[in-house]
């Protein structure tokens, strides 16, 4: 009976948990544990602990909450009784929920009034496995340690303050291990902070931690120093380093990530930011993880030519033969109009990671759209037969004065049907035959997408709109069937900057009717049936 309870909750809405933890006895520890399950904010907790109200800080430079009373003993019992089901936090110093009524952010005195007056001898939160902290103000961070478990095998740390001083940082990493050596998987977010005034504090702090597995770091942190600590580690099987440009000021541009011989044996997914030099670079390297299969690269938005990709992808095809994942964000900002010399990135660079036969994840974004057609297409449907997801630039620069390739013609859908295991494709598509698809002047695509059982997305990215909104909307209602959706508009990769050019928005605009008709004709074909 408790295992089906805990089924039932797991799937249902608060409100259907809520009303369960009243029901009755049996209802109400299931339902409560799942309800404080996750928690984004400290807020529910801390209103357990005292009546909340708003106050100027002491300097007045903002509003905030703090506690109207201390907390008695019976309401830090209370709290401990459900903090003790949290198992995912999310706390960030700085959130504010729009009112009314209002909730400004918590005090730096209610985090010193729950340090000094929490059950001793006593975790917080006994059984959290996940803390996601983001602080703005620099003494906020020093409470963190309150938070860790011994149960906590994920910790994220955020700097969103602009002067984020390094002194409570190097504080905070020589504290955790000695409350938590176990933690698997980190991600240091510490961008506004010089790697310099760290180095050695991280250094320590993954010296200290016993069974790491995925470590995530900017890449400027990528030192000497650091990337020796990770390779003490023989259990390290994920590494992400990125970069964000508006912190590049703190930089250290000859930080990156390199392998030497002994170090990460057992890593099998790679991300990092890099020029397309540095990443032709690190995959030549003589020393080479022996399990890697997985490779996330972003250029930073550095301009990557076509031949320099070619080279990139020739020298992967031969160090790591048995990739399985690959996915390219080599997506930038186009300055002033394309160059007319090199409108497209044809499908010849891209030939040589066709002989990495065991990929089933391709990802590429590029300024430039792919001039890619069906035989060559079928060439790379053919080379990876366990093919999951495909995104083949389907997103490329746009803009208003035109001339870019029209895309693949929609007949070439029908290729996928050979792929079961296909979840996603994302492709830059020339849609100037829908309506004749419609009006049934050429024959449908056969057999359709919705042949294949785990196909789940459909993406247009920006695609040319050269036919009528109703057309497209029941050419893929018919095409996708009930359980695939489509999807348009700019890549998650990059942040929308094609949305600036008039034709990118106009797109974007046309398709998201399309989706929203997609699905009212999806409805109204279902009731039909019925």
């Amino acid at each position: 009976m408790p295992d089906l309870l805990d089924n039932i909750f797991r799937v249902a809405d608060m409100e259907a948990r809520t009303l369960g933890a009243r029901t009755c006895k049996l209802w109400n520890d299931p339902a409560l544990n799942h309800i404080w399950h996750t928690l984004d904010t400290l807020m529910p907790l801390v209103k357990i602990l005292s009546p909340l109200t708003e106050a100027w800080s002491d300097d007045g430079d903002m509003q905030e909450m703090r506690f109207v009373e201390f907390p008695t003993s019976h309401a830090w019992d209370r709290f401990m009784s459900l903090s003790a089901r949290v198992k995912s936090l999310a706390l960030d110093d700085s959130r504010c929920r729009p009112g009314p009524p209002y909730e400004y952010p918590l005090s730096d005195k209610v985090y010193n009034r729950i340090a000094l007056q929490r059950p001793a001898h006593r975790e917080m939160f006994p059984t959290l496995r996940s803390l996601n902290w983001t602080y703005s103000r620099r003494a906020t961070l020093q409470f963190l340690p309150l938070f860790i478990s011994s149960q906590l095998r994920h910790l994220e740390i955020h700097t969103s303050s602009s002067d984020a001083p390094a002194e409570p940082i190097r504080a905070v990493l020589n504290h955790i291990p000695f409350l938590n050596n176990s933690l698997t998987s980190v991600v240091l977010d510490l961008n506004r902070v010089a790697a310099s005034d760290v180095e050695d504090s991280v250094v320590r702090f993954l010296d200290d931690l016993k069974r790491l597995s995925s470590f995530q770091l900017p890449h400027c942190y990528f030192t000497t120093k650091i990337v020796d600590a990770l390779g003490r580690h023989d259990g390290l099987t994920e590494i992400k380093a990125w970069s964000r440009h508006e912190y590049q000021a703190v930089d250290l541009y000859g930080a990156k990530m390199v392998f030497r011989d002994g170090m990460f044996n057992r890593l099998e997914f790679l991300r990092f930011d890099a020029s397309m030099e540095q990443a032709i670079s690190l995959v030549q390297s003589r020393h080479r993880p022996p399990m890697l299969s997985k490779i996330s690269l972003s250029t930073l938005s550095q301009p990557t030519q076509p031949e320099q990709l070619r080279m990139f992808l020739g020298a992967l095809s031969e160090a790591y033969p048995n990739l399985t994942l690959l996915a390219l964000n080599l997506w930038r900002p186009m300055d002033g109009e394309v160059d007319q010399n090199n409108r497209q990135l044809t499908f010849n660079y891209l030939r040589p990671i066709l002989t990495c036969k065991k990929i089933n994840t391709f990802h590429i974004g590029h300024p430039l759209p792919l001039n890619i057609n069906e035989e060559q297409l079928g060439e790379m449907i053919k080379a990876w037969p366990d093919l999951k997801e495909l995104s083949l630039c389907e997103d490329p620069y746009v803009s208003s004065s035109g001339d870019v390739p029209t895309g693949l013609p929609l007949s070439v859908l029908p290729m996928f049907t050979t792929c079961r295991q296909l979840e996603l494709i994302c492709l830059y598509m020339d849609t100037s035959s829908i309506g004749a698809y419609v009006r049934g002047e050429k024959p449908f695509p056969n057999p359709p997408l919705s042949a294949l059982p785990r196909l789940e997305r459909l993406d247009l990215g920006l695609s040319p709109v050269r036919c009528e909104e109703y057309d497209a909307a029941a050419f893929f209602a018919e095409l996708l069937g009930e359980k695939c959706k489509l999807v348009s508009g700019p890549t998650e990769w990059h942040t929308a900057v094609s949305g600036t050019e008039l034709e990118a928005s106009n797109r974007n605009s046309f398709w998201d009717g399309v989706k929203t008709l997609t699905e009212r004709l999806r409805r109204f074909r279902q009731g039909m049936t019925r």
